[in-house]
C-alpha cells in the first residue's frame, strides 16, 4: 500500500511539473468518457430496449402508397378503406 501512495505523489509532482500535458491528458480523458456514454446510452435506447409500451415490436408493418416519386401526401379515405 504503502508503493501505491508513493507512486500516487510521484504521478501528482510530475502533473504539476507540466500543467499543459495534465491539461492535455484529462480532456481527452473526458471527452472519451462523454463520447463512449453517449454512444452506448444511443445503442441502448434505439437497440437493445423495445420500444415501450408495445407488445409484439416484430410484426409492425409500414405501409405506403406505391409510385416512383416520393410522395409525403396520406392515404386517402378509399385507400384506407381498401386496406
Amino acid at each position: 500500500m504503502r508503493s501505491l501512495w508513493e507512486d500516487i505523489e510521484h504521478a501528482l509532482r510530475l502533473f504539476v511539473k507540466s500543467p499543459g500535458f495534465t491539461a492535455v491528458a484529462v480532456l481527452t480523458i473526458a471527452l472519451g468518457i462523454g463520447a463512449n456514454s453517449t454512444i452506448f446510452s444511443w445503442i441502448n435506447s434505439t437497440m437493445l430496449n423495445p420500444i415501450p409500451g408495445m407488445k409484439g415490436s416484430s410484426e409492425v408493418v409500414s405501409l405506403s402508397l406505391g409510385g416512383t416519386s416520393f410522395d409525403p401526401r396520406p392515404f386517402s379515405y378509399p385507400d384506407y378503406l381498401d386496406l
